[in-house]
């Protein structure tokens, strides 16, 4: 059992022997500390592969197999509609006589993308149906990630659906002044602490997707000092793979706030989650008169605050205390939140500079240096 790193991608691969041949699988990491915790995951599906002699099953005799646990352990409803969802990726692939282990994470993204009615780079031949609602899509390839995870098969939830990203751009100050007078008062706290410190949604209010980032919690906010330590819901360290955490300070008013908020919220998260704050963010802007995406394509999303605070912030700190501020990685995508605009430039007159270029080349007579059709013409003349 080795690892070896791929000469072309640079991406880390699993090694081992199943019986007389060599079986690879990739980590899907670059970071070897990264790879090696993919290891366990990559163990129990060669466990599996030895655990059958004769291989995995194909496709087809999966779904059946997939089919009739489904109708034993839940109903003959649901069945029929796993049954549905899964024939459907079985047309996608063409036929069901290939194994499972020749299906990988970005088969799986491609067949969204089918689905979805988005483009793809290399086609797979065969027609492209009607395309499907994005939540039936979810719902299939939640099905079909559960099926091949019964064989020790992990697929990578594939990401949304590609195509142009609407850019943010931030709140005017007549704008956030329309929003906080539109806004109710359960969300105030919360939209004041992201645009007071630059927090994204995430690192603040519990998920009710199942995330597993922890959000802000009591004991991170420190109301003597006023400050509120945040983790990072995106970057981690290497070395533990724990998050990120930057302590951001705020204002006594703010602080005041806070306390008013974790008082009257029950746990230890200083914010509820809430199903409808999507929904309830839209018709906060609704109401103070703001349009979602502005004439020249911009959005306007939770996230803005986000970009608000970094663009403030910009231009009272340098670039590098920004981004740890912001818990960024590179200065370049601190350079996209913080909007960096030329400002405070001279105006250059380009006519006078021009006609001082122009009467630096003239010589006694008045003609231009190098155009011997006037010297010509000024030597021919009585």
């Amino acid at each position: 059992m080795t690892l070896r790193r791929h000469h072309h991608s640079n991406v880390w691969i699993y090694q081992c022997k199943v019986g007389n041949r060599t079986v690879s699988r990739s980590t899907g990491q670059t970071y070897r500390k990264k790879a090696e915790r993919e290891i366990s995951r990559l163990r129990k599906e060669i466990q599996l592969l030895r655990a059958r002699p004769n291989g995995l099953p194909t496709l087809s005799k999966a779904i059946v197999d997939e089919v009739a646990l489904i109708e034993r352990d839940i109903s003959v409803q649901q069945a029929r509609r796993c049954d549905w969802a899964l024939r459907s990726f079985v047309r996608f692939a063409g036929h069901g006589d290939w194994t499972l282990d020749r299906f990988d994470s970005k088969f799986l993204e491609d067949y969204q993308r089918d689905r979805l009615g988005t483009p793809q780079k290399r086609g797979r031949g065969h027609k492209r149906r009607r395309t499907a609602a994005r939540a039936t899509v979810v719902k299939e390839i939640a099905l079909v990630r559960r099926m091949f995870g019964r064989y020790g098969i992990v697929l990578a939830k594939p990401s949304p659906k590609r195509g142009r990203r609407t850019p943010h751009r931030v709140f005017t100050q007549d704008e956030l002044r329309r929003f906080f007078a539109a806004c109710p008062p359960r969300y105030q706290t919360l939209y004041q602490l992201m645009l007071a410190t630059g927090a994204r949604q995430a690192e603040l209010v519990p998920s009710t997707q199942g995330s597993t980032h922890t959000p802000l919690l009591k004991k991170e906010v420190d109301l003597s000092h006023c400050t509120v330590t945040i983790r990072s819901a995106k970057r981690r360290s290497i070395d533990d793979n724990e998050p990120i955490v930057r302590t951001i300070p705020i204002a006594e008013d703010l602080a005041e706030r806070l306390r008013r908020e974790m008082d009257a919220t029950p746990g230890p998260f200083v914010f509820l989650p809430s199903h409808s704050i999507l929904r309830d963010f839209q018709a906060i802007l609704k109401r103070a008169g703001i349009e979602k995406i502005d004439v020249a394509g911009y959005k306007i999303t939770s996230h803005s605050f986000r970009h608000t605070w970094a663009t403030w912030m910009g231009r009272k700190i340098p670039l590098l205390t920004l981004k740890a501020a912001l818990g960024h990685t590179t200065t370049r995508m601190t350079e996209k939140y913080a909007h960096i605009e030329a400002e405070g430039l001279p105006v250059v007159d380009v006519a006078s500079v021009l006609m001082a270029e122009v009467n630096e080349g003239r010589d006694a007579t008045g003609a231009t240096c190098g155009c011997n059709i006037v010297d010509m013409a000024l030597r021919a003349s009585p």
